[in-house]
């Protein structure tokens, strides 16, 4: 090399390690105006030109390198990024695929190929690259998460799981992973097992908002919507606006007869959200409060046809039905919910109250023995269905 060229090298490589951009620019090109073949130097612009956003001059340099040294294969894998940036499918596949051929030990060329395929949603293929890179590198948690989010996004619950374990048996101290697991548990049906990954998740990141929300969700399907107002209104101090979590927060305070706060929890709702299904919900609620119960009516049946799914319009429609005495089709409605569970406590509470306003005792009956087998210990219960059972007898 040059003596002049050589002292531009060794400060142009020394300003690109310390990150002067421009400065290892202005000396690397001196570089090449004196010796245009010189690979470290063309290496060398083209990492520059890569951290500036260059793209197309990056590619100039790494083809030239290329033609050189034509057994790199890191040079190939980072044309082959470079040519995806730029939108030429086939160019980047060439050059990762010629990549492996060269080197088809090394798991970060197999990642890379499978980020290109999957940003192409070709899944399978992704899959593929993505384990034989585990396999390669088996201690790699970001490509067992890659593989985990594939099985998820394609509806294989059992092996998403299997890759999410993975994935926090590599690194326990990722949060979200743990709520995408809890999340997987819940689908499957074991709240158990995903109150405890959403816990996980909150003892390494206290203010993670996505575990405070499942963890509210979790509280809320069980029923216990103290502990569950407590977590979302700790996800409502980190994103005041997050519409779920105050949307899951106003039916807690429903739940619990706390009206007024639920209002403005679904008041607020219809400030951030001024259509769709929370928007009917929200405003349902907002008429009820009025008193102009068949608009209310009307907004939560909207709601259920949107989301025919969601068993927390139902109930709120039942429950509003309860409410105006309706009682014929709030057993209508509560019977719906049950088809979906026959272990849900206060629907059967609430099942056996409305059979009693009809005058239909026995149906009632067979309704809170249903709620004693969930909570032998309620006294209260237990004690109005024996007298009830001794009015029919005698």
């Amino acid at each position: 090399m040059n003596e002049q060229a050589a002292e531009y090298f060794k400060v142009g490589t020394r300003l690109l390690s310390e990150g002067d951009l421009d400065g290892a620019q202005e000396n690397l090109v001196r570089v090449l105006e004196i010796e245009p073949d010189l690979p470290e130097a063309l290496l060398g612009l083209g990492s520059v030109y890569c951290q500036q956003g260059e793209t197309k001059a990056a590619i100039t340099k790494y083809k030239r390198y290329l033609e050189l040294e034509p057994d790199s294969a890191a040079i190939h894998s980072e044309l082959g990024e470079l040519y995806d940036q730029e939108d030429k499918a086939e160019l980047a596949r060439g050059m990762y695929l010629r990549a492996i051929e060269l080197d088809g030990k090394n798991a970060k060329i197999h990642e890379r190929l499978g980020d290109f395929y999957y940003g192409r949603f070709e899944h399978e293929e992704a899959l593929k690259s993505y384990k034989q890179a585990l396999k390669l590198d088996a201690d790699n948690a970001e490509i067992a998460f890659k593989i985990a989010d594939i099985y998820e996004s394609k509806g294989d619950t059992d092996e998403a799981i299997i890759a999410y374990e993975k994935t926090v048996e590599l690194n326990p101290n990722h949060a979200m992973v743990h709520v995408m697991l809890g999340n997987l548990y819940k689908k499957i049906g074991l709240p158990d097992e995903a109150e405890r990954m959403y816990e996980k998740a909150l003892k390494i990141s206290p203010k993670e908002g996505e575990a405070l929300l499942a963890l509210g969700l979790a509280k809320l399907d069980k029923g216990d919507y103290k502990q569950a107002v407590k977590s979302l209104q700790r996800c409502l101090k980190g994103d005041e606006d997050n519409v779920g979590a105050l949307d899951a927060l106003a039916y807690s305070y429903v739940c619990l007869s706390r009206k007024d706060d639920a209002l403005m929890s679904y008041k607020r709702i219809l400030v951030l959200q001024p259509e769709g299904e929370l928007y009917n919900r929200a405003m349902a609620f907002v008429y009820q409060s009025e008193g102009e119960s068949a608009k209310a009516v009307d907004e939560y049946k909207q709601a259920i046809e949107a989301q025919p799914e969601s068993r927390q319009n139902r109930w709120l429609l039942a429950d509003l039905y309860y409410r105006l005495e309706d009682y014929t089709k709030a057993v209508k409605e509560f019977k719906t919910l049950l088809k979906g569970t026959s272990d849900d406590l206060s629907i059967l509470c609430r099942l056996g109250e409305s059979y009693m306003k009809l005058g239909d005792a026995p149906a009632a009956i067979k309704s809170w023995d249903q709620s004693l087998k969930l909570e032998p210990n309620n006294d209260i219960l237990r004690l109005k269905v024996k007298r009830l059972k001794e009015s029919l007898e005698g």
